[in-house]
Formats: C-alpha cells, sequence, structure tokens
C-alpha cells in the first residue's frame, strides 16, 4: 500500500512539473520578457495535519501558527510568464487537545519550492506548482514524524505593491503521508492507522532587489 502511495505521489509531481515546462515552452517566444529578480521573503504560516480517517474521539487536530522565511529567484519568460524558484525554511505542525492537555507538534522543514507564475493584470499574479520539502527535525510528543520527505503542490496569489514588494497568499497541499497515528475510539476500538498530512496556508511579504 505504501509502494502504491509512493508511485501515486511521484507520479503527481511529474505530471506539474512536466505541464508547467511545457507551458512555458509554448509562451516564452509570445513577448518580451521582463528583467530576472531575485529576492528575499518572510510570512506566517497556518499550518495543521490533515487525517485520511477520524483520528480518535479524544485527540482533536488543531491548526497552530507559524512562519516561514527565505529566498527566491524570478525568471521571467515573457511579458506575463515567469519560472519562480524558492529555497524556504517553514515551520508546520498542528496540535492535539487531549483530556489530559495540549501538545503541539512543532515540524522543521526545509522546502524547494518551483512555481509558474501567470500575470493576470499589471499587479496580479496566479502561482501554481510543485513542492518537495526536507525535515529537518521536530518534537514528538503526539505523532511520530517518520518520513522526511514531504511532496506537495502549491497554489496562491501574488500582488505587486511596489517595484520592489511584493505580498503572497498561498495553500500548500501536503501530499506524502509525514507521519501515521494508531487510532483508537473513546471504547478502546483500534480502527487503525490513520495518515497525516501537511497543509498550510501561507501570508508571505517579498522584497525584490
Amino acid at each position: 500500500m505504501r509502494s502504491i502511495t509512493i508511485k501515486r505521489v511521484n507520479y503527481t509531481l511529474f505530471l506539474t512539473i512536466s505541464c508547467v515546462v511545457s507551458h512555458f515552452t509554448v509562451l516564452s517566444a509570445s513577448g518580451q520578457a521582463l528583467p530576472n529578480r531575485t529576492g528575499l521573503k518572510v510570512g506566517f504560516n497556518l499550518a495543521k495535519f490533515t487525517v485520511s480517517q477520524p483520528i480518535e474521539a479524544r485527540l482533536e487536530n488543531q491548526s497552530i501558527p507559524a512562519f516561514h522565511v527565505g529566498a527566491f529567484h524570478r525568471h521571467w519568460l515573457s511579458k506575463r510568464v515567469a519560472l519562480q524558484s524558492e529555497l524556504l525554511y517553514s515551520l508546520k505542525g498542528a496540535q492535539f487537545t487531549q483530556p489530559t492537555g495540549s501538545y503541539v507538534q512543532y515540524a522543521h522543514y526545509l522546502n524547494g519550492v518551483l512555481l509558474a507564475n501567470y500575470l493576470i493584470g499589471e499587479r496580479i499574479a496566479v502561482e501554481v506548482g510543485p513542492e518537495i520539502g526536507y525535515l529537518l527535525g521536530g518534537n514528538s510528543r503526539v505523532i511520530d514524524l517518520s518520513n522526511r520527505v514531504d511532496v506537495g503542490v502549491d497554489v496562491g496569489l501574488r500582488y505587486s505593491l511596489s517595484k520592489y514588494v511584493d505580498l503572497g497568499l498561498r495553500y500548500s497541499f501536503g501530499l506524502s503521508q509525514v507521519a501515521s497515528y494508531q487510532s483508537i475510539t473513546s471504547t478502546g476500538v483500534t480502527q487503525g492507522e490513520t495518515a497525516l498530512r501537511n497543509r498550510v496556508a501561507m501570508l508571505s511579504l517579498g522584497y525584490l532587489f
């Protein structure tokens, strides 16, 4: 079952990258490209885990506030199309609430992101592309983070506040099973293994050089 899931994730990632590359190949000649830019970004994360089936009734999964910081390079292929690569540190995780108290599960990731940017106006761009994360570490008070590699897809919008400042809103859909949990009902009946995947809403402020 695990091998099937890995094959599905790899196929999704391959298909996403293929679509991005083919789209750029067609549009790269459609107008003079804008100057390439490099920049830094920092922002707010609202992170949690999504589960394949309900976790035990006594354990509630909630979002936590976190952050991200890193660098990016925007390579313009035409007046409207760009390829943006990013290297980010991103704090993810979730809060689990039990009758005995609340516990925050932190996960520290180094993420590589490749985004297709398409301008739909003078200041607004749509962003979509794959993300690959490597788990640097984290606490394991509730969940054992057994998978260090996290593959996902990012979708978002970017608004240019000025020539040097961008505001971005993005949602990251994790496709990989980053952890598992043995789900138990309130009556003590084991329901089986529950797969956990990352979900992160991101609000970013970028500065371009």
